[in-house]
């Protein structure tokens, strides 16, 4: 048994509530704070895959605009190939006159 010094010095004083309450603040607030933080890194991943997927739809987008502009010049060269051919023709008389 502790004699009655001993026991009054062990007794929790104000001080000693407060601290215990502050530290009680402070540790819910980390909880919080870690809690803010791994919302934060969803939302930053989140925000990632967002991004990852807006590249691939831009780089789709870059190649269709690609493939459809080499089809709209391929059709051009088609057409003056076309034109060169038809004009070489020697022009040929169909009305006969009587």
């Amino acid at each position: 048994m502790l004699d009655g010094f001993a026991q009054d010095f062990l007794k929790p004083t104000k001080d000693n509530a407060l601290l215990i309450s502050k530290n009680a603040e402070l540790e819910k607030s980390l909880e919080n704070e870690k809690n803010v933080s791994k919302q934060d890194k969803n939302l930053a991943n989140s925000q990632g895959n967002k991004v990852k997927v807006m590249i691939v739809e831009l780089e789709t987008k870059n190649k269709l605009i690609a493939e459809y502009t080499d089809f709209i010049h391929n059709s051009q060269q088609y057409y003056f190939v076309l034109k060169n051919i038809y004009f070489s023709l020697p022009l040929q008389n169909h009305y006969k006159s009587t």
